[in-house]
């Protein structure tokens, strides 16, 4: 589809939930994919939807923008572009909370390549790879937002960043305010980082993705990713 905002789905209300969608190649100024920015938009779950090739060609957000407290959960984010302005994925503000979701081969001109937060958030086993900001400076993988009205501060578990580049070089986290990482892994430190709190991260040069190449970032037998998560309440029985 090719629209003002929201090409593909606009979400008015408190409480939606998308479960099971496909969302690909739509386009539009802003918000190509999904709009779900109003005031009355609330405590939206996104659970095992993809997201492929969707494009903001004027403003933010090659997916789009989704406020309240929402949850993003076994989701696929591969490929969304921002041409001219905001993240290449998608932006979430205050409460919100991503678990177990891909982020890859996002592509923006300003930053973050990959994803923008406001507020306080969480990142739960999520792998940000081959993110891009084709402009350099800034962030390829995932970054606070700069109200200064609010305190943008991420707390992130099990999290991996893997060849997030801007303008070429590595380029993963940033956030104005501290924020705490649990068990993640880079390569190398990631980096404009001042964590709060930070305990058994650390640093890979090989992941050993099944096959990076063909965007399969589960790790691998041999991978040095094995084991060295933090165990979360809802991996019971998954």
């Amino acid at each position: 589809d090719v629209y003002a905002m929201g090409a593909g789905l606009r979400l008015t209300g408190d409480g939606n939930t998308l479960l099971n969608c496909v969302f690909t190649n739509n386009v539009g100024p802003q918000m190509a994919a999904l709009m779900a920015n109003g005031d009355a938009v609330n405590n939206t779950t996104i659970s095992n939807c993809v997201f492929v090739g969707n494009q903001a060609t004027i403003g933010g957000y090659g997916v789009g923008e989704i406020k309240g407290s929402t949850t993003i959960v076994d989701c696929e984010f591969r490929n969304n572009t921002a041409v001219n302005g905001g993240s290449g994925a998608f932006c979430i503000y205050g409460g919100s909370r991503v678990v177990n979701t891909l982020v890859c081969g996002s592509v923006a001109k300003s930053e973050p390549g990959a994803v923008k937060f406001y507020d306080t958030c969480t990142f739960e086993n999520v792998t940000f790879a081959n993110n891009t900001k084709t402009t350099s400076g800034g962030i390829a993988g995932l970054c606070g937002g700069t109200k200064a009205t609010t305190i943008n501060k991420a707390t992130l578990f099990n999290c991996v960043f893997c060849e997030n580049k801007a303008n070429g070089s590595r380029s993963d986290f940033y956030s104005a305010q501290n924020s705490d990482f649990f068990n993640c892994a880079a390569q190398g430190k990631p980096n404009s980082v001042s964590a709060d709190s930070a305990a058994n991260n650390f640093a890979v040069t090989d992941f050993k993705f099944v096959d990076a190449a063909n965007g399969d970032y589960r790790p691998a037998q041999k991978s040095p990713l094995i084991d060295k998560g933090q165990n979360l309440d809802w991996m019971v029985g998954a």
